[in-house]
């Protein structure tokens, strides 16, 4: 599977299994549109729900720079 990323969609070429993205679709983070070409190309773009998280993962990863690291070693220390 091929994904560009750097603009606001994603493209994707599948050699099998999608199950991922399928479920991002079902869960309405992303919307797909399939072309009738050959070989099929398959565009997945991320819905103003998806942008609506980017608040949510820009604090999480925050966070992670701030105490993952402790928490790995405390984690391996136990």
């Amino acid at each position: 599977m091929e994904v560009e990323t750097g603009m606001e969609n994603l493209t994707s070429v599948c050699d099998g299994d999608s199950t991922e993205l399928r479920e991002l679709e079902r869960d309405g983070l992303v919307s797909r549109t399939a072309f009738a070409e050959k070989p099929m190309r398959v565009e997945y773009e991320l819905t103003d729900a998806a942008y609506g998280l980017l608040p949510a993962f820009k604090e999480i990863l925050s966070w992670s720079r701030l105490y993952g690291d402790t928490r790995l070693e405390t984690s391996q220390q136990a």
